[in-house]
């Protein structure tokens, strides 16, 4: 642990992007995990990975899609200073209010994935990608 300079125990750190911090302009934490049917982008091409995950959508909970106008299907532009993206929103009574989830690996019709939203940091001991600290905000398209 002390050559990748991390404390052996673990410990809070509060994230760089917060909503807590935030001047509300972007008042979601979004997360970009992988599915289970895919890894990250390979073989997004081949029919049988297709016909397991078809298309990329916004995860949303409940509350936070109808205190914006939006309903199970429509269409959203999920949005920071960084980029954008347009997608069907699905609902998820199971996801925590505050939180949206875009599962990651996908390459959508306007050419980028939902790393367009994120900050190019780096996480402290793998120096991986840090997609987890990322604020945007979600509206309705009309």
């Amino acid at each position: 642990m002390r050559r990748w300079g991390v404390s052996e125990v673990p410990d809070y750190r509060a994230p760089e992007e917060s909503a807590l911090d935030d001047s509300g302009r972007f008042p979601l934490q979004m997360m970009t995990p992988n599915t289970k049917d895919r890894i990250h982008s390979q073989f997004g091409n081949l029919e049988m990975v297709g016909a397991k995950a078809p298309e990329p959508q916004l995860v949303m909970s409940p509350g936070d899609a109808l205190s914006r106008g939006i309903r199970q299907g429509d269409e959203v532009r999920v949005f920071n200073d960084r980029g954008e993206l347009r997608l069907p929103a699905a609902l998820d009574f199971g996801l925590r209010a505050g939180c949206v989830v875009c599962f990651n690996g996908y390459w959508h019709a306007e050419g980028a994935g939902v790393n367009v939203l994120s900050e190019g940091r780096e996480t402290d001991m793998a120096h991986g990608a840090a997609f987890h600290d990322t604020l945007v905000e979600v509206e309705r398209c009309l």
